[in-house]
């Protein structure tokens, strides 16, 4: 999957709503109206929930899935150890290296 470094329309709407939301807050802290600050506190979270929304309805980036999970750093270690070739190739032709 090629990354899209956030380059979607879930990142853009969210980001544009969260940076209304901050707007209207910091005018509303600055004029001292509270109600405006609450305001723009709702408006950021509203942006928040716009984003895992938006995610959810396709217009995000997933991230990669993994097809195996593991469930220990031990079990994950064992199976990416690196096998002899020597060995692999004995196993395959069992009479190959009887002479050496």
């Amino acid at each position: 999957m090629r990354s899209s470094h956030g380059q979607t329309p879930a990142g853009w709407i969210s980001v544009s709503v969260m940076l209304l939301g901050s707007l209207i807050g910091a005018f509303g802290i600055g004029s001292g109206l509270l109600w405006l600050t609450i305001a723009g506190a709702v408006v950021f979270v509203g942006g928040i929930l716009a984003a895992k929304l938006l995610q959810l309805a396709g217009f995000g980036q997933y991230p990669p899935s993994r097809s195996r999970r593991y469930d220990s750093a031990e079990e994950y270690l064992g199976s990416h150890r690196e096998e002899d070739p020597r060995q692999r190739r004995a196993e395959a032709e069992p009479g190959a290296h009887a002479a050496s």
